[in-house]
């Protein structure tokens, strides 16, 4: 997949950030601990970014939002959702929560971020909708014909 050209810069730099983060701790570390460590990178390069943000779930029909909330890692750059992993592997239920954390915040992209053995791995997620595909796009960026969201395979970052 390739990625979108307004998302280009922020994604490639938290993958740097990434590669940085693993390079300086290693492996065998918790996911807080790479949380923490990637927050700490992120604002030493001026990132602008939240963190541990919480997503109002709502009910079809309504506009009272549910008791309980998905709470997202990082949003960064108030446009790419970030989450953050420190297992061997991630399966499909990683890959749902990202797609209900990207419908819940009505943001187009997410990054997962996983911290493996000797590499970190970043998958890329895309949101279409059929508005967003019916733009006349000027950057040269042709989105999928329909709706819904999109992962690219995970890309190893080597440290």
């Amino acid at each position: 997949m390739k990625v979108p050209p307004y998302f280009k810069a922020t994604t490639d730099l938290i993958s740097t950030i990434a590669k940085k983060v693993q390079n300086n701790l290693g492996n065998c570390f918790t996911k807080p601990i790479y949380a923490d460590a990637l927050e700490r990178e992120l604002a030493a390069n001026g990132v602008q970014y939240e963190r541990g943000v919480p997503l109002a779930i709502f009910y079809p029909g309504s506009n009272i939002p549910l008791g309980h909330k998905h709470r997202v890692d990082f949003i960064v750059d108030g446009k790419v959702l970030v989450l953050v992993k420190a297992a061997e592997e991630t399966g499909k239920a990683e890959e749902f929560n990202i797609v209900t954390m990207l419908q819940a915040s009505k943001k187009s992209f997410a990054l997962l971020v996983q911290f493996k053995k000797e590499n970190v791995y970043v998958s890329k997620f895309v949101r279409y909708t059929k508005f967003a595909n019916s733009i006349n796009r000027s950057d040269g960026y042709e989105p999928p014909s329909e709706s819904g969201v999109f992962m690219q395979e995970a890309e190893a970052i080597y440290a």
